[in-house]
This record gives structure tokens, sequence and C-alpha cells, in this order.
């Protein structure tokens, strides 16, 4: 290292180059040497100090490999030294070598200091090749998976492992398995946000997902899915998985047809059909019999929980020979439930309150938090820089705002300003404080005073503002967003207006769509006209019920798709890339046992509600 500081010292004295341009990087930087030399760092330490007063700019070289060999010796503090050396006088390096040096230092501080802001470093190598026109290195994505992971951004992860794959040339088969993994893993909005960062191979991969997703539990229709999708894309790394399926499949197909030729099935169906809750229980049960109707496999046998006595549960399953459970739909019976330790697979309809769930349990989330997390993550991909939740004061809405707050920092690092908003008269009064509109008519006010003649003022609401988060039921959205319209200044671009599917109903008339004209807002399929509802169905039952509340139609929605969830419970627990493609959204089982949705975007226009492929 001594040679090193001596040869950084006259580099620094030198009267060479201030700053080599591109086409200098191209001067061979490495001499032929015998092949019984030892090239390590001191050795082209060494060199350097040969050539500093003939060739500087080879010097300077020398001293970059030199810190590639510290880092591959793993003497990561004599890695990180010289680069930070080397760093601190860039007139001396080309853009090339401080683009090394900065992977380098990033490499060396991700082993010695746990603190280090390595996405600093990131983001000025990004910088610094976008200027120059370099193509990033295979070092720059294999930090940038490290960043991801330890600030756990899973599609930003999974992007920068896709592009060490491409450049990396001795991948291995486990390589493959641990993309594939990750894949796995993917709800269908992260799926649509990691296609738009167009890693190599990424659609392909992406449609080999789907396949898994959609006919991972039928094995005959998987197998030819497969098959087609080997003769499209017949190079492609997966191939590698859907072999490995394939020979699964053969394993089981003889169990598969021992199964198929068993007695039909009983399905025990704990539902409150009697009691305060009996309309959310009976709606349930139509829900459960419309899917029943096509199927044949299995039979129904409700109980009403609010006159079963949980201690007797155990007992009457027994004696119904039943083989599954769906339900309590309650959260008291779901404790109820808990208590009794039933062994057989069960579908919960309801979370329970603090109890874990056993590996022979699984529970439908319909929490709004949870789309809350999909819109943060999806919204913070569209490069909103001032966004603004604006949540009602009740206890619903504040979850859910934290929820999206909470998310928006994990997804940008930033965090996002936020204001309640009470009904009333209050109401204008704070958006317009939240706007900055308050302080426009202030000034404007105090113009007039001082001119003491009557003039022309508009009040302009703040600039800063990018994007709003409607947080609230339908009524309330429908009575702040007009208010949002008004007090957005003609001058200024019209803000973007998003909200949960509380911000929807399907009671709305003429007037909801002028209120709410250009909202866009998550929504499960039922409840929106869109490919993955059943229209049929959905027809069918606004004839039968055309009364019914948006509450009851998302119980509904949850009873209809219990029956297929029920019948995927093994498929669940066996292949973790098994979704239910249903009316209450893309299910997708996770780590503690529950099934989370990803929902589809709606748009309000002023002819009616449409879908939209995406949060524009």
């Amino acid at each position: 290292m001594v040679a090193a500081v001596a040869t950084l010292t006259l580099m620094s004295c030198s009267s060479g180059p201030k700053k080599h341009t591109q086409e200098q990087t191209k001067t061979p930087a490495v001499v032929e040497q015998p092949q019984e030399v030892i090239e390590d760092a001191a050795y082209f330490i060494e060199l350097s100090q040969q050539s500093l007063d003939t060739n500087p700019d080879q010097a300077s070289q020398f001293l970059v490999n030199a810190a590639n060999l510290y880092l591959a010796q793993e003497e990561h503090s004599n890695a990180l030294w010289l680069a930070k050396n080397l760093l601190a006088k860039p007139e001396l390096l080309t853009d090339e070598r401080q683009y090394q040096l900065l992977l380098i230092k990033g490499q060396s501080l991700t082993v010695l200091d746990e603190d280090a802001d390595i996405q600093a470093l990131l983001t000025q190598a990004n910088e610094l090749v976008t200027s120059a026109q370099l193509p990033h290195d295979i070092k720059f994505y294999q930090l940038q998976a490290l960043v991801a992971e330890k600030q756990n951004q899973t599609i930003l992860q999974l992007d920068a492992q896709l592009r060490v794959f491409a450049l990396n040339g001795q991948s291995s088969n486990d390589d493959i398995v641990r993309l594939w993994e990750k894949f796995s893993q993917l709800t269908q909005w992260q799926q649509q946000q990691l296609e738009l960062k167009k890693a190599p191979m990424v659609t392909q991969w992406l449609s080999f997902t789907q396949i898994a997703n959609q006919y991972g539990h039928n094995d005959d229709v998987m197998t030819r899915k497969l098959d087609t999708w080997q003769r499209q894309h017949s190079t492609h790394p997966a191939n590698l998985i859907a072999e490995q399926f394939k020979e699964q499949i053969a394993l089981t197909h003889i169990n598969n047809q021992l199964q198929e030729s068993q007695s039909k099935q009983v399905i025990a169906v704990i539902l409150p059909l009697s009691g305060k809750q009996a309309m959310a229980g009976q709606v349930a049960q139509q829900g459960l019999l419309a899917a029943y109707q096509n199927k044949n496999e299995s039979v129904l046998h409700f109980i009403d929980a609010n006159t079963l006595e949980f201690e007797t549960l155990e007992e009457q399953l027994t004696t119904l020979e039943a083989s599954a459970v769906i339900g309590p739909l309650l959260k008291s019976h779901v404790e109820q439930f808990l208590a009794q330790n039933i062994t057989l697979p069960s579908l919960l309809l309801n979370l329970p309150s603090a109890n874990q769930l056993n590996e022979n349990q699984i529970a439908i989330s319909m929490r709004p938090e949870d789309e809350a997390i999909q819109a943060a993550s999806q919204l913070a991909n569209q490069n909103y820089q001032k966004p603004l939740i604006l949540s009602h004061n009740d206890s619903v809405s504040q979850r859910i705002a934290q929820a999206f707050a909470t998310h928006w920092f994990k997804s940008t690092a930033q965090p996002i300003e936020s204001m309640t908003y009470s009904q009333g008269k209050e109401m204008q009064t704070q958006l317009k404080k939240s706007l900055s509109v308050e302080g426009s008519e202030l000034r404007n006010k105090d113009l007039r005073i001082r001119l003491d003649q009557v003039i022309k003022t508009e009040s302009r609401n703040r600039r800063d503002i990018d994007m709003i988060y409607i947080v609230g039921n339908n009524a309330q959205t429908r009575l702040i967003k007009p208010y949002i319209d008004v007090n957005t200044s003609t001058f200024a671009s019209i803000i973007p207006v998003y909200a949960s599917s509380r911000s929807h109903s399907l009671t709305h008339d003429d007037s909801a769509l002028v209120d709410l004209n250009g909202m866009t807002f998550t929504e499960m399929p039922w409840l929106i006209n869109s490919e993955q509802q059943n229209t049929p169905l959905s027809k069918e039952a606004k004839a039968l019920w055309p009364n019914r509340s948006d509450s009851l139609q998302r119980i509904f929605a949850m009873g209809y798709d219990a029956l297929s969830l029920i019948e995927k419970f093994n498929a669940f627990k066996a292949k973790p890339y098994v979704r239910h493609y249903g009316q209450t959204g893309v299910l997708k089982l996770n780590d503690e046992n529950i099934l989370t949705r990803s929902l589809l975007w709606g748009q309000y226009t002023r002819r009616d509600v449409k879908q939209l492929a995406f949060a524009q």
C-alpha cells in the first residue's frame, strides 16, 4: 500500500491531461507479462509506479486494476481505500474508470459497512454511464439487487437479478431455480410492475409464470400449456422449470386418478344463518350455491353458526364425514372455531384477531389496507413527486391512509403528505388549506384593500401537488372530489385523483358520474365491468337483488370464490405459484396462510365506469 500512496501522490502533481475522453480508454490497460508473473494487486501497483512518468493514463488504469484485484482477493479494506482515494482525484480519471471505482467502493462497503448508502453510489454511477453513454457493468446490477433486497423492494431486486443473469455467461441451473422462486411469489400487480421495467427475457418469464399461476392446480391443462410455451420459447432458461413441472406431474398422475375415483366429498359450511347478521350469512350462502350449480364433485352441508355449540363441532363433522370446512364468516365465530383445533382443511372467511393459522387453515383477506399497499406500490412507479393523501377522520380510513403512506415510503424512500377531513362545513376549509388555496384568497383580499378598487382575481392552488389519494366511503368521496375540482386553478394542470374501492359504488347515478369524473380506483372484478367478471352471473344477480348494498355484493363474491378456493387447498399449499382468478380478485396464499388479493383499476367518466389496464 505504501507504493500506492506514493503513486497517488505523484499522480496528483502530474501535468497529464485533466480529463480523458472515452476514446482514450481504448488504450490497452495491461501489457503482456511472462506466465510466471503473479498478477495480483501489488503487481499492478508496481506497474503503475513504473509507468507514471512515461504514461500517467496507463498508471491510472493499473491502479484501477489493483483495486479490482483487492476486491477479488477479498481484501475489502484495501480495495475501499484505493477506490476512495482515486475517486478523490476525478480529474485524473476517465468516466469509465470513475464508474468502475464507484462499483468497487460499493461492493467493499457492502462487506465492511452495513449502514453505507450504497444507493447513492448507484445513483451516481447511473448518472455517469448515462451522460457518458457507457454500458452498465454486471457489478452494478449485483449491487442493485443487494440494495433492493435490504430495502425489501421485490420488483427492483428481481429486475436487477434478471439483468445479472443476462450478463453472466456462466449462469447455472441453480441461478434459474432461484429466479423462478422469485417469480413464483409475485402478485399480479407486481408482475405488471416488473414488465414495465423491460429487463431481458422478462416477457417470456412472465408468460411462463402466468401459466403456472392459472393452471398449476390442473395437471392436464398445465401440461398442454407448458408444451405450447416450450415450442414458442425453446431456448428460454425457464424450460428447465417446465421440464421439472412435467416430471412432477407424471409422478403424481396415478395419485390424481385414485382421488378422482373416490366418492363425493362433503364440505361443511359455517355461516350466520339467523340472528342480526343473518343477511350477510345468507348472501354468502347464495354465492356458494351459485358456484355450486355447475359442480358435482362435492356435497355442501350448511351449519348455522349462531345456533352452533362450537364445542360439539368436531363430533358433528365426524358424523357428516366432512372432508373440509368453509367458514366461519364473522370474526367472533372464527375465534370460537380456532379454539376447537379442527384438523380438517379449513377456509376461514374472516381473519382471526390474534391467533396464528395452522397448516390446515387458510383465510381470505378482504382488508382494505391490502389494496392501499397495491395502490401505493403501483402509483409510486408513475413518477409522482409530490402526492397528497386526503383521508376521512374515521378509524377505517385512517388505517388505509397509514398503510398507503407506509408503503409509499418503502417504495420511494420519500415521506408523503397527509391531511384528514371531516364531513360538513369543515371539509372545504380543510381542503383549501391542504391545497394552499386559503393563502391565495387572503393574498387576493389584501391586494384589493391595498389598491382600494375592484379588481378581478382568481385563487390558485399550490402547484407542487401532482397526485391525490382519497380515502373515504362513496358518499364522502362524492362530496370532496368536486371540491378538489373547483379549487384547482384554471392555470394549473389537472391533479390526478386516485381512491380505494370504498369510494366506488354500484348504485351510482348520472350525478355521481359527474361528481367523480376522472377518479381512478381499485376494485374487485365482481364490481366492475371487466374480462375477469362473471358477466352472466352479474346480470342475473342484479335482476334478482337490484337493491343489494355494495358490502353485501362483496360478501356474495367471496362466497362464490370460496368453493373454488377450498378445492384448490392442497394446490395452494404444495405449489406457491398457484393463483385463483376469482370475482374478489386474483388470490395468492402468503407465508402466513392468508389469501391476499390483486385488484383491478377502474375509472369514472361522465358516461360510465370503465376498467383500466393499469393505473394511468
